[in-house]
């Protein structure tokens, strides 16, 4: 669930294990079908440093991530991200 973004990196709250170079579906109220997003880093948004994976640890984690999309703004509070179907 994207929580907020800067110019260059979404916040999600975290609820399944999320890893550096996962391909993820953003969901977004602005767009009429998902999203591919490619996870480029992580950063702990309380230390800003850079981490290679993150779980849901605990209740209401957040992570920043660096993407590929060109427009962040496509993606509002609220929108969701979730894992990208196997198919």
């Amino acid at each position: 669930l994207v929580r907020s973004h800067t110019e260059k990196r979404i916040v999600v709250e975290v609820k399944h294990k999320i890893e550096k170079n996962m391909i993820l579906e953003a969901v977004s109220p602005k767009l009429f079908a998902p999203v591919p997003v490619r996870v480029l880093a992580l950063y702990d948004v309380n230390t800003h440093q850079e981490v290679a994976e993150i779980s849901a640890g605990r209740v209401g984690q957040l992570v920043e991530i660096q993407t590929d999309l060109d427009d962040l703004s496509l993606l509002p509070p609220l929108s969701v991200m979730r894992l990208k179907a196997e198919k």
